[in-house]
């Protein structure tokens, strides 16, 4: 029993696909900028030389104060179809505030336990206004990131 051994036909490409040798071919449609809109605007990559959000400093225990507070609700990437809602904190050097702030994220939940430990670490109540919470000042652990990036870990009272 013999068989003839034939190469498979060739996959069509996706248009999306090397759209640069799709132009070069004769016939090929040609594809333009959508036109400009008013919500346009132009990506940049910065040089990341220190100008970013959260303060470029080395890992260690820094007194840090929250300088906002925000509740925000959106979809639930662990139970899909469902909300969830979290706390946004943002913190600065106590003694430098004009170096940036970190980012904060607490969860509503005891089983998270962030939002007990930010509050613990603040001094106030579970059930405290926003006035209470901001210019409030605590300890911060600060670690850096996979990407080098200076982190909150975790907060504790100032001592």
């Amino acid at each position: 029993m013999s068989t003839s051994a034939t190469a498979p036909a060739p996959r069509p490409r996706p248009s999306w696909r090397n759209s640069a040798d799709q132009a070069a071919k004769p016939g090929a449609p040609s594809t333009s900028p959508p036109p400009a809109s008013a919500d346009d605007f132009v990506i940049t990559v910065g040089s990341a030389n220190g100008n970013g959000f959260s303060p470029d400093v080395e890992p260690g225990v820094y007194r840090v104060r929250c300088t906002d507070i925000r509740k925000e609700t959106g979809d639930n990437p662990w139970k899909p179809g469902t909300e969830r809602t979290c706390y946004i904190f943002d913190f600065c050097l106590a003694d430098a505030p004009e170096e940036g702030a970190w980012r904060y994220y607490a969860g509503t939940t005891e089983k998270s336990a962030k939002l007990t430990t930010v509050l613990a670490a603040l001094q106030v109540a579970t059930s405290a206004a926003k006035s209470a919470v901001v210019g409030k000042e605590c300890q911060a652990l600060v670690e850096h990131n996979e990407r080098g990036y200076a982190r909150i870990k975790n907060l504790f009272p100032l001592a």
